[in-house]
């Protein structure tokens, strides 16, 4: 079950929802990431392997949301416009 303290999810591990699909590096694994959820929609959560912060983000066009995660151009403008990634 998520929780929401001080607007941050956080998901407690014991709960009964578990992840459909996880992927341990979406970096070295985006092509495959990107194929197998062509078209799809849905919810994803981004964990930072440094402190196990959570981004819980959602998409109604899987390849087009990531395809952005993946542009370099969009994450700059993302980061000067002020908006969170």
């Amino acid at each position: 079950m998520f929780t929401k303290k001080k607007n941050v999810l956080t998901f407690n591990s014991n709960s009964k929802f578990k992840p459909f699909i996880f992927y341990k590096n979406s970096f070295l694994n985006h092509s495959n990431l990107l194929k197998e959820n062509r078209n799809k929609i849905g919810i994803y959560r981004w964990i930072d392997i440094i402190d196990n912060k959570s981004y819980i983000g959602r998409f109604i066009n899987f390849t087009r949301r990531f395809q952005e995660y993946y542009n370099i151009n969009f994450l700059i403008n993302q980061i000067l416009k002020g908006n969170s990634l």
